[in-house]
């Protein structure tokens, strides 16, 4: 080969490692931030049907490789390694712009919050969702947390209630919340005015509030965490799903993923969501759906279930407010009346059963139980305060309108053993200013 032919093939093997490189170079990075996710834990289901975008990408930049391994594929990657580039490139700059113009008409809400200003109206269908009011109205304050606004002076105290569902309380009515109901009963015990409101997004779980507790400025805003933890690490487990604490990629963050997962989800009635009668989230679970039949091991989901709770304790110990932790109370019990039973959905026992052993109100209770254990073992190894609300509820078919979702009854029931542990450990300290 003379000079001439060496530096034509040199030339050629540049140009298509160049054309291999903007080729590969936007779908390598979406494999990578996935693989960092898949490392630390994150499972492709969490991802819904958004996990075809790795997916996808992954297969594009295999088709690179083989296409770089064979001559006829590097003739073509160096022929069109300019087009290649600037496609790349147009590639990032209209992805970058669009996400820009998606930030600015619609706004993200924060992490664990909901979008600020905002209110939802339901009409509960009285056969399905016992014991709530038959209008019900859920707002969010300018900071996304449900509940009042912010007062022009500083209250006696000021509580944020962490947690899913249950905290958010689906369904049920702005002043017959147990936040609000909360914030009653602690103003009328302490005759100074206290604020509560929620940082609570149904599929949350105690990964998820940690990481919240120790990144959200709101958190400085308030006296005391209270942290109800629990379900939805229980339901995200039947699921299939991560519980919070693992690495969330870069790319599903976008704003126009986001924007993408909700019309998905609500909008084409793919995922889980609350509809003003309850009867589609009903549906969905009744059916079982989205319910994997696989076994779990549920002592090694405890003691995983047992350090997410130790990092939550730690990351409220950086910061100013006192940590409560509460144990989450479920009405799966042994001696429910036959009512009470046809409000199961988790543990569906009527009009026939759950095909999976492990779904049924025993077993069921017995994982719940343990969960609880672990939150009372948190609470008193890392020097938090224990509000027992399951021993106070646990069971009571007239607190609840579900498996976990407390109704007005439940609220009140709740809020006389939450409001007496707060005042007792918080009425001693002096007001923070």
């Amino acid at each position: 080969m003379n000079q001439r032919d060496a530096e034509a093939a040199r030339e050629s093997s540049t140009a298509a490692r160049r054309g291999f490189l903007a080729f590969v170079a936007l779908p390598s990075i979406v494999v990578l931030d996935q693989g960092l996710s898949l490392a630390s834990g994150l499972p492709l289901r969490s991802l819904g049907a958004f996990a075809l975008i790795p997916v996808g990408c992954l297969a594009w930049a295999a088709m690179g490789l083989v296409m770089f391994a064979t001559r006829r594929g590097r003739r073509w990657l160096g022929c069109r390694r300019r087009g290649l580039a600037l496609g790349t490139c147009g590639a990032i700059a209209g992805l970058a712009g669009a996400e820009s113009l998606i930030q600015w008409a619609r706004p993200a809400a924060p992490f664990h919050l909901r979008s600020p200003e905002t209110a939802y109206r339901f009409a509960p269908d009285p056969k399905i969702i016992f014991g709530v009011a038959p209008r019900t109205r859920s707002s969010y304050n300018a900071q996304g947390l449900r509940g009042p606004d912010w007062s022009a002076r500083r209250e006696r105290l000021r509580v944020l209630c962490i947690g899913g569902s249950t905290t958010e309380c689906y369904y049920v009515d702005d002043q017959d919340a147990w936040t609000n109901v909360l914030a009653q009963e602690l103003t009328a015990r302490l005759n100074e005015p206290c604020w509560v409101g929620a940082a609570a997004v149904s599929e949350m779980a105690s990964g998820h509030h940690a990481r919240f507790i120790a990144t959200s400025p709101l958190v400085d805003e308030v006296d005391c965490l209270v942290v109800m933890p629990g379900a939805n690490d229980l339901v995200r487990i039947l699921l299939g799903l991560d519980q919070g604490d693992a690495r969330v990629p870069t790319w599903y963050g976008l704003q126009f993923v986001q924007v993408s997962k909700n019309y998905w989800n609500v909008d084409r009635q793919n995922g889980f969501w609350a509809d003003e009668t309850g009867q589609r989230l009903q549906g969905v679970l009744r059916l079982g759906r989205a319910i994997p039949a696989r076994p779990i091991d549920w002592q090694a989901e405890t003691t995983h279930y047992a350090q997410r709770l130790v990092n939550l304790c730690v990351a409220a110990k950086h910061r100013k407010p006192r940590l409560f932790l509460v144990t989450q109370p479920y009405l799966w019990d042994q001696q429910l009346t036959p009512q009470g039973v046809k409000r199961l959905l988790w543990a569906r026992a009527v009009p026939t059963p759950r095909p999976w052993e492990f779904l049924n109100s025993r077993d069921l209770r017995r994982v719940a139980d343990a969960f609880n254990a672990e939150v009372v073992r948190a609470a008193r190894e890392q020097g938090c305060e224990l509000v027992d609300g399951a021993a106070a509820i646990n069971g009571h078919e007239r607190c609840f309108y579900d498996d976990f979702h407390l109704n007005d009854a439940g609220c009140v029931a709740l809020v006389q053993t939450l409001a007496e542990s707060i005042v007792r450990r918080m009425a001693a300290e002096p007001a923070r200013r």
